[in-house]
């Protein structure tokens, strides 16, 4: 990913721009992550906006600020989860040389972080939203996922596998509906799993993830013993010496 340090001041302005690319006929977005704590003495701001190379007129994409520029988990030195953008392009922009810019406005706050930043074509088959997993076991896993609106089908297809896992690595099944039960998982084991709609033969969304969970640890075996050795301890109660 790449970091702006909106810390350094109040007026530091930190700005990232794309190659240039040329944008086809047809419905196209932008499509990138980003992570950013947002803390009440600062007012940091982010703004998106893409241009035309050859008239240098430019249209604001996004612009986040205040509590719409947060992502929970982020600190003062590490991003969170980061949280997805899909943004149309204008249509004015169909056919032309373009370019995208990421402009950072400091003030005093945390890092901003911008990741996976892509310019693609708006599929006909949408991407399926907000993947979870929920009720993890030893050996199986809850998963689901919010379809998308614009999509008429109930037809997905998931894959899972211990991480790292890449999008259709490891087991795929196709699945009916927006949740299922996974199983046959290995014990302590971290899984990524991720979910795309099939809306059509021959039209199939991009796909959604990952979410990452760890599946409980294994039961031992009788007998079981430990006998500490090699082990510290910390006690964490007075009443305990």
């Amino acid at each position: 990913y790449a970091e702006a340090d909106l810390g350094s001041s109040s007026s530091d302005i930190w700005l990232m721009s794309s190659p240039l690319i040329n944008v086809g006929a047809g419905a196209h977005r932008v499509q990138f992550d980003w992570s950013h704590r947002d803390v009440s003495f600062s007012d940091d701001t982010l703004v998106v906006y893409a241009e035309d190379v050859a008239t240098r007129t430019r249209d604001t994409l996004l612009v986040l600020e205040g509590s719409a520029f947060d992502d929970p988990g982020a600190s003062f030195n590490a991003p969170g989860n980061f949280i997805n953008e899909k943004i149309s392009l204008p249509t004015r922009l169909n056919g032309q040389l373009i370019q995208v810019f990421f402009k950072g406005i400091a003030d005093f706050g945390d890092p901003l972080y911008i990741n996976d930043v892509s310019v693609e074509k708006v599929p006909s088959c949408y991407e399926p939203d907000s993947i979870s997993a929920a009720n993890v076991t030893q050996t199986t896993a809850d998963l689901s996922w919010v379809a998308d609106s614009r999509n008429s089908g109930t037809s997905f297809e998931i894959s899972y596998d211990i991480t790292p896992a890449a999008p259709g690595q490891g087991t795929r099944q196709l699945v009916s509906g927006t949740s299922t039960t996974i199983t046959g998982l290995q014990a302590s084991s971290t899984y990524a799993a991720y979910v795309r709609e099939i809306c059509a033969p021959g039209d199939t969304s991009f796909w959604h993830g990952p979410v990452t969970f760890n599946t409980l640890c294994a039961a031992y075996s009788l007998p079981f013993s430990e006998n500490f050795d090699g082990q510290s301890w910390v006690a964490d109660d007075q009443d305990f010496s």
